[in-house]
């Protein structure tokens, strides 16, 4: 993914300003930042896009947009970084008000304070990769007198795009500056995790790297799900076998980054089940991992919830996401957390 050139038609005078809501499909836009971008015409070749396109139970629809794009991709770069910035914190009690299941909401909560009270480098981009990811799958609508003459439409969210569907060339750059800060991130977190996986002296702080392979599958999830929604919405339209070809690309190499990411948590910790050390005597690992008394009670309120739960719930296959015969995507669910919980608490077989 990566900028494109494009042939301006004129170099004075036409800058328009685009003040851009940012909207994401389950929350609420008006809680976030403008994003607010200077764009110019161009004119388009035989293969651009210059339409927004996507089915919804059947029903295609196509709106032909205006051939408009950022003309200085390196402060479009700095501005989508400044409104990630501006908007993670916005975002965060919605995360956790929003996780429904409670394992996975009792962790976020406690990764939140573990990360504010302790300045973890490593849980701190975690969770900016989190919140940036998930703010990436929202999509800008212009606002105010400058609109570049497009109109809403109704089912805008079903194709992935705001009310008032950005110019393609536009929406592509917004998305490419976006993805160069989360590959920087998850580039960055990958060392910080291996730094302290593989350091030679002092204890591995097992509930720090708990909480942050947690926040980084959870990350995997969110992005295989968008992957999925994306390309079911481009079902039926002329962008249908690049869009599969593209999702189906992106969930592999999600899918063997959190296989990844499980079997060095597993290496490390080789045989350690902290949450059923926890369940025997919580004093044990309450001393050897020096757990404060917020951290002991989450531990204690995870094991309620497990002890509750059947064992077929945390025994996790392993799975493909990619039908190899079909092509067809499936749903991921909870898949890899469980599986990080289950490695935390069940012996192996």
């Amino acid at each position: 993914m990566a900028f494109r050139d494009y042939y301006w038609k004129s170099t004075r005078d036409a800058t328009r300003v685009l003040h851009l809501s940012w909207t994401l499909f389950d929350g609420n836009p008006s809680r976030l930042p403008p994003i607010v971008i200077e764009c110019q015409e161009y004119v388009p070749r035989m293969r651009d896009v210059t339409k927004a396109k996507w089915q919804q139970n059947g029903r295609l629809t196509e709106v032909p947009l205006p051939t408009y794009a950022c003309k200085d991709t390196d402060k479009l770069v700095k501005i989508v970084g400044q409104f990630l910035a501006a908007a993670r914190d916005a975002i965060e009690a919605d995360l956790i008000n929003q996780t429904t299941d409670e394992l996975e909401r009792l962790t976020l909560g406690e990764a939140y304070r573990y990360a504010r009270k302790y300045k973890s480098d490593t849980l701190i981009r975690a969770l900016r990769l989190r919140a940036n990811t998930i703010l990436s799958a929202g999509s800008g609508t212009p606002r105010g007198d400058e609109t570049l003459g497009i109109d809403c439409v109704a089912n805008a969210a079903a194709g992935y795009v705001g009310e008032r569907p950005l110019p393609p060339a536009i929406d592509h750059q917004i998305d490419v500056a976006m993805w160069e800060i989360i590959r920087d991130d998850h580039h960055t977190l990958l060392g910080q995790i291996k730094k302290k996986l593989y350091q030679n002296k002092g204890r591995r702080p097992w509930l720090e790297l708990f909480l942050t392979f947690f926040i980084a599958l959870a990350n995997v999830q969110d992005i295989h799900g968008q992957a999925v929604g994306w390309m079911r919405s481009q079902q039926q339209t002329d962008a249908a076998v690049h869009v599969s070809y593209l999702a189906k690309q992106m969930i592999e190499h999600w899918n063997y980054s959190a296989n990844n990411i499980l079997h060095h948590f597993r290496s490390i910790f080789r045989g350690e089940l902290p949450l059923k050390v926890a369940e025997r005597n919580i004093t044990e690992l309450v001393e050897r991992e020096q757990l404060d008394s917020e951290s002991t009670e989450y531990v204690q309120r995870v094991l309620g919830v497990l002890q509750k739960q059947d064992d077929s719930l945390l025994t996790v296959a392993d799975e493909s996401f990619v039908r190899p015969l079909t092509g067809e995507v499936t749903e991921m669910g909870d898949h890899w957390i469980r599986k990080l919980f289950a490695d935390q608490y069940h012996t192996p077989d």
